[in-house]
């Protein structure tokens, strides 16, 4: 998680789009494996196991949140798209 912090902290508005997509990878990369993580957790501890321990619980909250603006940035590109190509 602190990576995963850290690497959003280098973000500023005017860096080069390079520098950017770089690092929107990075935060990908690391998403997935937090992911990976509590999915594993889940099944090793089961579920109800998994939700005993209060810092699983914010885990998970901040990856199954992380996951939600992931598809919210998905959505809001493709209508942009969609949206192009329609007026073209």
């Amino acid at each position: 998680m602190m990576m995963m912090t850290e690497n959003m902290l280098f973000f500023c508005r005017c860096q080069p789009a390079t520098l950017t997509r770089v690092l929107e990878h990075i935060n990908h990369f690391f998403a997935a494996l937090f992911g990976v993580e509590m999915l594993l957790k889940v099944v090793g501890h089961g579920f109800y196991g998994y939700i005993q321990d209060g810092f699983n619980v914010f885990d998970g909250f901040i990856v199954l949140l992380r996951y939600q603006t992931d598809i919210g940035t998905f959505k809001r590109r493709l209508k942009t798209v969609i949206f192009q190509q329609a007026h073209q």
